[in-house]
């Protein structure tokens, strides 16, 4: 069955509020589509943490997801900083969800290494791990 890029999106979202959702995490959806973050985790606190939700591909033994967002103006990709903190990546082919901080990110497209990470550094998908979305 062939999905497309809005459908695949929203079962990324799905699986993510469904996993924070299992850990009894207090989610706001906004009402508006237009923000930069899908989500925001109420943290008991007084504070919130806003999620960017991304699904993550996997190609050449790594997990990538975009880690920019397109103008609708100009078409340029920008920067997610100072909007967002964490990026929920779900991997569909793992059934996964990854938390990354934004600070973590590099560029406009980021990949996390399923590998050891091999000499240079690299980011992990292991450390970013934080469940197989419950069944």
């Amino acid at each position: 069955m062939y999905l497309t890029d809005q459908q695949k999106g929203d079962m990324s979202e799905a699986a993510v509020i469904f996993y924070f959702s299992s850990l009894g995490c207090k989610i706001l959806k906004p009402f508006s589509n237009n923000l930069p973050y899908d989500l925001v985790i109420d943290n008991d606190d007084g504070t919130f943490t806003r999620v960017q939700v991304k699904t993550g591909r996997i190609k050449n033994n790594s997990i990538s997801f975009p880690s920019s967002r397109m103008s609708g103006r100009s078409g340029k990709r920008l920067s997610y900083a100072g909007l967002i903190d964490v990026y929920a990546v779900y991997s569909p082919d793992l059934n996964k969800v990854f938390i990354v901080p934004i600070k973590d990110t590099t560029g406009t497209q980021t990949t996390l290494s399923l590998g050891n990470g091999g000499e240079r550094p690299r980011l992990l998908a292991r450390d970013y791990e934080v469940s197989n979305v419950p069944s």
